[in-house]
């Protein structure tokens, strides 16, 4: 997982507002900010693809939107590559992680995620980058790549890219 900022009080506030506030428009600058820093690395693993970690549909009704959607194909427009949001389903409503210990975190996510019954993912791909806006325990991009690992097989590498990563957890 490649991270593009620690997750201190102004990446806090930033990502508040892109997640809560509906203030989408933080998306595009902070895809920028995002090829900047992790350019070299985009570009040498040559992701072929981007797949957002989705939301709950009951959370995406209420907050209209799902902010690593938004980031993923901000992303995916600086970087010309596919976004895709048809392949990966958050199937269990969970509650927020923001509150939850390590183990409560990989618990709380286990099972979460599914693909869609009529999602078609080529086998020739090579690497698919899953974009969520913050990396603490790694526990919902584990269980994205579980998920998405028996899809598309061990030849197609995953890696996984946050804005922010909590360093003090």
């Amino acid at each position: 997982c490649r991270c593009v900022m620690t997750y201190d009080e102004t990446a806090r506030e930033i990502m508040a507002g892109l997640k809560y506030g509906a203030m989408r428009e933080y998306a595009f600058p902070l895809a920028l900010m995002a090829a900047d820093r992790l350019g070299s690395w985009l570009k040498d693993t040559k992701i072929q693809m981007l797949v957002p970690v989705p939301v709950h549909s009951e959370r995406l009704r209420s907050r209209g939107y799902n902010q690593a959607e938004v980031l993923a194909r901000e992303l995916g427009r600086v970087l010309n590559a596919e976004v895709r949001t048809d392949i990966l389903v958050r199937s269990r409503r969970t509650q927020t992680q923001t509150k939850l210990d390590v183990a409560a975190k990989s618990q709380n996510v286990g099972n979460a995620f599914s693909v869609r019954v009529n999602a078609i993912v080529t086998n020739k791909l090579r690497h698919i980058l899953i974009v969520d806006d913050v990396f603490t325990t790694g526990a919902t991009m584990s269980a994205c790549m579980d998920v998405l690992q028996k899809v598309c097989g061990p030849e197609t590498r995953l890696s996984a890219a946050t804005l922010g990563y909590v360093s003090n957890y």
